[in-house]
């Protein structure tokens, strides 16, 4: 009778153990990823105002490039990958918030961001980056059950960042990992080219040290949350984070 007990006893301790081991608290570490439902994902897909003229743009170009492409067959490559990279199917929408020395910036950034989903060998790098002459963004990496996230922010004409107050050098730009975070994703990734994935991460990153006036150096981390969709595609020797 006592080892009948025990069993279901077990598996009710290992459930519990896996559910506070990927539990969405904010204070948390999730080393693996959740493969299940997503929260809010009906919000998600609804493009707001600035998301719909983002899409708009990516769809006139889409165009343009299927006429040369009908013309001309040098194009028809690159009208497949227009066509991959469609806006609506590769976005995601950030709610961030930028901490500096302990205090809050104005309010949780609502910002609408590319998503360029990558397969490289085994591995899936998803970057969320926006910049001219500078950007910031997010990017999650896959690999088996396990996952990476963070932030990473780049400047060209300066270097102001680091993220180790040891470091005597100072640098352009930096990727910042997450200290906290949890990932769902609405489907196991396979791993190869041509699935479509939608996902939503909750996120603390790490301190990072920024030059402030004179001498000043500010304590900075960032904080959040996002949804993205993303078409996945051969990684074609680009940089991992689609900053090239």
């Amino acid at each position: 009778m006592r080892r009948n007990l025990f069993i279901p006893l077990f598996i009710a301790f290992a459930i519990s153990s896996c559910h506070e081991r990927l539990k969405d608290d904010g204070h948390t570490y999730n080393k693996e990823y959740v493969v299940g439902s997503i929260p809010s994902t009906d919000k998600f897909s609804e493009l707001s105002k600035n998301e719909e003229e983002l899409d708009s743009m990516f769809n006139a170009e889409d165009k343009y490039t299927d006429s040369l492409a009908a013309s001309n067959p040098i194009y028809k490559e690159k009208a497949v990958l227009q066509q991959i990279n469609d806006f609506k199917n590769n976005r995601a929408r950030i709610f961030m918030t930028r901490y500096t020395n302990g205090n809050p910036g104005r309010g949780d950034s609502v910002l609408a961001f590319p998503c360029f989903c990558a397969i490289e060998n085994d591995t899936l790098y998803m970057s969320m980056v926006v910049g001219f002459f500078g950007g910031d963004g997010l990017w999650i990496k896959l690999n088996g059950k396990d996952f990476e996230s963070g932030y990473l922010t780049y400047t060209d004409d300066v270097k102001p960042y680091k993220t180790d107050l040891s470091d005597t050098a100072f640098y352009g730009i930096i990727y910042v990992n997450s200290r906290f975070q949890n990932l769902v994703i609405n489907k196991k990734p396979t791993f190869k080219t041509g699935q479509q994935l939608s996902g939503h991460l909750t996120f603390t990153t790490r301190n990072y040290y920024e030059k402030n006036i004179g001498t000043q150096l500010d304590t900075a981390y960032v904080a959040g949350r996002l949804y993205f969709t993303c078409h996945t595609r051969s990684s074609g020797g680009k940089h991992r984070w689609g900053l090239d």
